[in-house]
C-alpha cells in the first residue's frame, strides 16, 4: 500500500497532479492549505479507486461546512492521526499534536502547517510532516505486512 501525503499545496493544483503522477499511490493524505483545489483535483482528474483523507487548514476558508480540522484515518490496519496543526501549535513544538495522536490510539500523526519537512518521534508516536507541496514537497508512506516506512521527498524540478 502506497500513501502520497500531502500539505499545503496553496491551490498549485498542477503540483498535486504531478506529485500523483510520480508516485501512482493507493491512497492520498491532504493536510489542508489548499483544499478546494485538492477536492477538485479529486473528483476530476483521480480514478475512482483512490482513497482520500482530508483536513481542513487556516487557509481553506471556501470548503464549506463538513471538514474537520483533525481526524483518524485507517490505512491498511493502521491509524494515522490527522492535522494540518494550526490549531495544535505545531509551529511552537509537536507536544499538543503527539499527544492528540497518542490518545486517538496512533503511532503516527501527519501534520503540515510549518511548511518543512520533518520526521521526528515522540512520546511513542512518530510526527511527519511532508512539506510545502507548493515547494514541491511531499511524503510517501509504504505499508507492508504491518511494517511501515515514510520517505519525504521532492518534485525533481523544484529540488
Amino acid at each position: 500500500m502506497k500513501v502520497l501525503v500531502i500539505s499545503d499545496s496553496h491551490y498549485e493544483e498542477r503540483l498535486i497532479a504531478k506529485a500523483y503522477d510520480a508516485e501512482k499511490p493507493d491512497t492520498i493524505c491532504f493536510l489542508g492549505d489548499g483544499l478546494s483545489g485538492f477536492l477538485e483535483f479529486r473528483d476530476y482528474e483521480l480514478p475512482g479507486n483512490i482513497n482520500t483523507f482530508v483536513v481542513t487548514g487556516n487557509c481553506d476558508y471556501d470548503t464549506g461546512d463538513g471538514y474537520l480540522t483533525s481526524q483518524v484515518a485507517l490505512i491498511n490496519g493502521i491509524r494515522f492521526f490527522m492535522a494540518h496543526g494550526h490549531t495544535l501549535g505545531v509551529r511552537r513544538g509537536l507536544e499538543d499534536l503527539c499527544n492528540n495522536a497518542y490518545v486517538n490510539g496512533c503511532s503516527y500523526a501527519l501534520y503540515g502547517h510549518t511548511h518543512v519537512q520533518n520526521v521526528s518521534r515522540l512520546g511513542g508516536v512518530t510526527a511527519i510532516n511532508p512539506g510545502a507541496l507548493e515547494r514541491g514537497m511531499y511524503a510517501v508512506i509504504e505499508i507492508k505486512n504491518g511494517e511501515v516506512s515514510i520517505e519525504p521527498k521532492a518534485l525533481p524540478f523544484l529540488k
